[in-house]
């Protein structure tokens, strides 16, 4: 584990980290949640993306050509067994002309000896009212 890789206390400080992160567009504050092996993520209608090196440089081709966002996230479910904690967190982004997007995640950590670092991200899109009725 590098000196990036420090890990965290619980998971749930994990997961302020990311955000944390994320709505900050700190690359090197991203880098520093994940673990450094056996990790993926998979962004809202994307390929899933395997390893550090290529998860860490997706995150930053995001946050280096993001605004900062206006953003929220809230744990739906929250689950710890042993060294492993899944969460469904309920992501809100005021876009545009304060139109909201809502993204559905999995967060996954694990505890490592330095700590709970992520391993897994899952974003996807919730469908609109309007894509809702027309799926029925």
């Amino acid at each position: 584990m590098s000196d990036l890789q420090s890990g965290f206390a619980t998971p749930q400080e994990a997961e302020v980290a990311f955000y944390s992160a994320f709505a900050k567009c700190d690359t090197k504050a991203m880098d520093a949640v994940w673990a450094e092996e056996k990790v993926v993520c998979i962004h809202p209608d994307a390929q899933p993306i395997f390893g550090y090196d290529g998860v860490t440089r997706s995150w930053a081709n995001i946050l280096n050509s993001a605004e900062l966002p206006d953003m929220l996230f809230n744990v739906v479910n929250s689950t710890v067994k042993d060294s492993l904690a899944i969460h469904v967190v309920e992501e809100q982004f005021v876009v545009g002309n304060d139109a909201t997007v809502i993204i559905l995640a999995t967060n996954v950590y694990q505890k490592f000896e330095a700590g709970w670092l992520m391993i897994e991200h899952h974003g996807s899109t919730v469908p609109t009212e309007l894509e809702k009725r027309t799926m029925q």
